[in-house]
């Protein structure tokens, strides 16, 4: 809240702005070469939890399985009940909750009460209902957690713009694990930071461009010669 508080009250430019300004000046003062670049990153770990993390190819994977499961699930009923429900290779969690809404009117007007609990027996309805509810909310889930990712291959529960990263190896802690990071990217001129940001990428090959662009936009020039080791490159 502090922070929050001091940009509202005090600040009439962005952090990024400011920051231009301050290099700019500094970088003058000390005639600095700024044509010069030398660029590298380093991950920062985010503030949440380390396992709560989601990926992207095993919820696709999840989510082709639940299809199958759906199809044959509705085969079943069209079977058993004579319906004429379409079946198909994906499903969207509307399209079930289509379902689950007329199993459920179907309960309402032969009112079948809903049962649950122990030593409770449940109407063949009522069955049919909550599997294909908990199809629906699977799916809804499933949806989410892709939407979240976007064109990235995971993110943490806890702190959704984190992505999980392979950290360096600590040979005392034990600890070279993937955990919930930010690429941090930054480009220094004879001492002064001139560029920096943090990315969702692991790697540092789909920074280079980005972080170029956003000194263009910032500075209006390109450095002619930025300076970078062999992992922008490969």
């Amino acid at each position: 809240m502090a922070f929050q508080g001091f940009e509202q009250k005090y600040l009439k430019k962005s952090i990024s702005k400011i920051f231009a300004e301050i290099s700019e000046h500094l970088s003058g003062l000390m005639k600095i070469n700024t044509e010069v670049q030398y660029i590298d990153g380093t991950k920062l770990e985010a503030n949440a939890y380390k396992n709560s993390f989601v990926y992207k190819t095993r919820v696709l994977h999840a989510q082709e399985r639940l299809w199958q499961r759906i199809t044959e699930s509705i085969i079943l009923l069209n079977q058993e009940y004579g319906y004429n429900y379409r079946y198909q290779q994906k499903y969207s969690s509307q399209e079930i909750g289509y379902i689950v809404q007329y199993l459920m009117e179907v309960m309402v007007r032969e009112e079948i009460v809903l049962q649950y609990g122990k030593g409770k027996r449940k109407h063949e309805f009522q069955r049919a209902y909550d599997m294909f509810l908990g199809y629906a909310l699977k799916l809804k889930e499933y949806e989410e957690n892709v939407f979240i990712c976007g064109e990235r291959n995971s993110y943490s529960k806890t702190d959704w713009d984190a992505t999980m990263m392979n950290t360096k190896y600590d040979y005392y802690n034990q600890t070279g694990v993937s955990k919930p990071c930010y690429n941090l990217q930054i480009g220094v001129s004879g001492g002064i930071v001139m560029n920096a940001g943090l990315y969702q990428t692991p790697g540092d090959t789909k920074t280079f461009i980005p972080f170029m662009e956003q000194f263009y936009q910032v500075h209006g020039y390109y450095p002619k010669w930025p300076i970078t080791d062999a992992g922008y490159g490969s």
